[in-house]
């Protein structure tokens, strides 16, 4: 679970997430983003944070941060407010413009860190595709792959020492079956259909016909997993009610905890699915 505001000051590495109340867009034309970075660089160094990799999107921004012996939730605060008066300024608009806290989870592992930067970096991937990706222009992506000066506002020393930059790039544009599953709190970096499920669950289905599977139990707990759609969509698509879907959900959850056949059947279908 992120980690709450008051325990930042604890943690040297984070990975921070603030999106748009109502996730309404945070940034309409590109002068918004370069005032955005502005108020980050003067708020990190006036609370002795530093910025390590990032993703300015749309309507949410991605940062990693490392704490030296100052105060996160400030500098983040400072940085969300200050912006915010800016955009409602030249947009003419009043009210909160971020929703009221930002995520925060804690790295705590060098694998942890590694799959951090490969999601931040690979958040534009909707906006540009693969082949444009390090073209992105707010991201630190192309800072680590050696094809663009890191800004004044980044540090890149922690990163480089394990950031080599061929592999990081490879690392980053190559899709894995992981990139399905959900990161810690934050949606998976690709979409998964309720089809694509069922197609996958025939394919096991057929690989063992005579034996008798529960795939209407494993369909719904992949479906869930992988955030298929939400439970009335699930419900819909299956011609069942959303309350099924929770309790067969529920259910699948505690046999996967005991019984280890449904645990490989679960994860025979998830091999299944095409990695893209």
């Amino acid at each position: 679970m992120p980690r709450k505001h008051k325990e930042l000051h604890a943690t040297p590495m984070l990975h921070v997430v603030s999106r748009g109340v109502d996730r309404q867009d945070v940034f309409e034309r590109p002068s918004d983003r370069a005032i955005f970075e502005r108020r980050l660089d003067d708020a990190f160094r006036k609370h002795q944070v530093e910025l390590l990799a990032y993703a300015w999107m749309t309507n949410h921004v991605h940062a990693l941060v490392r704490n030296r012996d100052g105060d996160v939730s400030a500098a983040i605060g400072e940085t969300l407010g200050l912006y915010a008066r800016h955009f409602n300024a030249i947009t003419d608009r009043v009210g909160p413009l971020w929703e009221p806290r930002f995520w925060a989870t804690p790295i705590e592992s060098d694998a942890q860190l590694l799959q951090t930067v490969r999601y931040i970096h690979r958040n534009p991937l909707e906006i540009t595709g693969t082949s444009k990706l390090v073209e992105y222009p707010y991201s630190s992506f192309a800072v680590y792959t050696g094809e663009r000066r890191a800004p004044a506002m980044l540090c890149t020393d922690p990163l480089e020492r394990l950031l080599d930059p061929v592999r990081h790039r490879k690392r980053v544009l190559r899709p894995q079956r992981g990139d399905r599953l959900p990161f810690a709190f934050l949606p998976p970096q690709t979409t998964t259909s309720l089809d694509e499920i069922r197609l996958a669950v025939e394919s096991v289905v057929d690989a063992a016909p005579t034996t008798r599977l529960p795939t209407r139990l494993v369909t719904i707990l992949l479906a869930v997993e992988l955030r298929a759609g939400t439970t009335a969509e699930i419900a819909a698509a299956l011609a069942i009610d959303e309350g099924t879907v929770r309790n067969k959900a529920h259910l699948a959850r505690r046999r996967l905890a005991r019984d280890p056949r449904f645990q490989i059947l679960r994860q025979r279908i998830f091999d299944s699915l095409p990695v893209r």
